[in-house]
């Protein structure tokens, strides 16, 4: 397939290609992105189209292009969240240590005194949820529940201050 058959392709399809990222991704940025990254996959891959089902390839491209960016997200959010837990374990000192035991257990104390309309959210942010879920969960929306978690991440450093210096 040439360059200017594809893209006539594309440009016919390109509608329904809009809808299904957004689809996926419900962002329009990262709706934008995933087609682009879509197009140029494409591009470089064209001769490797054995079939004439073009609108197939495209969408089969789009999804996997998602599901592995999906997939790397959700890793290095794995890896950032036992990078936290360890820090919070440690905190400078030997994994397990009593001291490191009372750090998280004060910490965990002072999460609980929080304010519930930041509490939940926050607690659930820590559990893994992304906003979009909280969001569902808890009915509101996802400004909302970013500010809360923001605002209750810094209400909790206040309230963590002492240990800054330990």
């Amino acid at each position: 397939m040439t360059a200017i058959e594809l893209r006539q392709a594309w440009g016919r399809m390109e509608g329904k290609l809009n809808s299904y990222s957004l689809k996926l991704t419900a962002n329009r940025d990262e709706a934008m992105d995933l087609c682009q990254e879509t197009m140029m996959k494409a591009f470089i891959n064209r001769d490797k189209l054995k079939h004439n089902n073009v609108q197939a390839w495209l969408f089969s491209i789009m999804k996997n292009i998602f599901i592995n960016d999906y997939r790397r997200k959700l890793k290095k959010r794995m890896y950032m969240q036992a990078m936290v837990h360890q820090s919070l374990q440690t905190n400078g000192n030997e994994l397990g240590s009593p001291l490191s035991s009372y750090y998280l257990k004060e910490i965990m104390a002072k999460i609980e005194v929080l304010e519930e309309d930041f509490q939940v959210p926050f607690k659930m942010f820590l559990n893994g949820f992304k906003y979009k879920e909280i969001a569902e969960h808890l009915q509101l929306p996802m400004g909302t529940v970013k500010s809360r978690i923001f605002l209750g991440r810094q209400e909790l450093a206040k309230q963590l201050n002492d240990y800054r210096s330990s």
